[in-house]
């Protein structure tokens, strides 16, 4: 079974991914990687995601983005982080949902502020007037989305990353299917 951390830019999942990998020795895919890596494959350019939407638009990026779904979901008993909004696209929601615990990882809009402000907002609003309204928007139209489907929730607004990570573990333990594995 595949365990899908998704939610907002800056919300954790890479970190939690990665960690929650390690805790419970599974292999970890982050779809953003797995973007960089198609893209340098076939272009010979090592270009970060960024630079990607930055430098080709939105939808070239998506394409990239639908095929880096495609080429994880072949994995089981994984941990994958997918991109902040990848699970809005229906097909890549389709293909990450099947034979997976969905986790969706979201924190305060102040927090995602703060966060995002470290990082830098997503190249696709680079070029906006008020792009921390736009960035809020879409943080809230990931988690209003993805709520209802997702297995499991946590709001991350108020912990770091071990405490995140414990609650996390706690939930996984009550989905029989991982019992086994999350100790």
């Amino acid at each position: 079974m595949k365990i899908v951390i998704t939610g907002p830019k800056c919300s954790g999942k890479s970190p939690i991914g990665r960690l929650l990998s390690q805790r419970v020795s599974l292999p970890f895919f982050e779809t953003d990687e797995i973007i960089e890596q198609l893209f340098t494959q076939e272009t010979g350019k090592a270009l970060s995601c960024r630079a990607i939407c930055s430098e080709y638009g939105e939808d070239f990026f998506r394409n990239y983005e639908r095929r880096a779904v495609k080429q994880v979901v072949q994995y089981d008993s994984c941990v994958i982080s997918t991109g902040g909004s990848t699970l809005l696209d229906k097909d890549s929601k389709e293909l990450l949902r099947k034979g997976s615990v969905l986790v969706l990882l979201y924190a305060s809009a102040f927090k995602l502020l703060e966060r995002v402000s470290k990082k830098g907002f997503p190249a696709f609003l680079k070029d906006k007037k008020n792009p921390q309204d736009l960035f809020v928007a879409m943080a809230n139209l990931v988690v209003e989305t993805l709520k209802p489907f997702a297995d499991i929730v946590i709001d991350s607004s108020e912990m770091d990353l071990d405490k995140t990570l414990n609650v996390l573990i706690t939930n996984l333990r009550g989905i029989p299917e991982l019992a086994s594995i999350v100790y």
